[in-house]
């Protein structure tokens, strides 16, 4: 239904980075085969700096969003053309991107995720979104990785 956030699109964690292109270019080419639209979802995470305010962190969160929503707008352009039956809905997001990402996931038919591919025993002890989104979405999960 249209009230819930992910409402039939295709959600995109989308980082606005060059690894995130093999994701994006699959979740929209599903949503064209599906014929649904693709929802991009940027996360930031803002830390939490010894004696910052609510307020200035608000303000630094708003600054990183508004730089990186121009780096995401630019990665997800090359797709949105590629695909104009498609309907781009960019999401911008303050909070644990694995967190975030899956609420705005809820009642989408997927989520598609890229991964950097930092695997091995870092990936084992620290994670990655990817993993966790695996744990915690909603829906169906795709991690798309990058071919080189």
């Amino acid at each position: 239904t249209p009230d819930q956030p992910g409402h039939g699109s295709i959600v995109l964690a989308a980082d606005g980075s060059k690894a995130n292109d093999p994701a994006a270019a699959f979740a929209f080419a599903e949503a064209e085969r599906l014929g649904t639209g693709v929802r991009a979802v940027h996360s930031v995470e803002v830390p939490k700096l010894p004696g910052a305010s609510l307020f200035d962190l608000d303000r630094l969160a708003e600054s990183v969003l508004a730089e990186d929503e121009k780096d995401v707008t630019e990665a997800l352009a090359p797709h949105d053309e590629r695909h104009p039956a498609v309907e781009l809905e960019l999401i911008l997001v303050v909070g644990e991107p694995a967190v975030t990402i899956a609420e705005e996931a809820a009642g989408a038919p997927l989520l598609v995720t890229g991964s950097r591919g930092h695997g091995g025993v870092a990936g084992m002890l620290l994670g990655s979104v990817s993993r966790r989104l695996l744990q915690t979405a909603p829906c169906a999960v795709a991690v798309v990785r990058p071919t080189d």
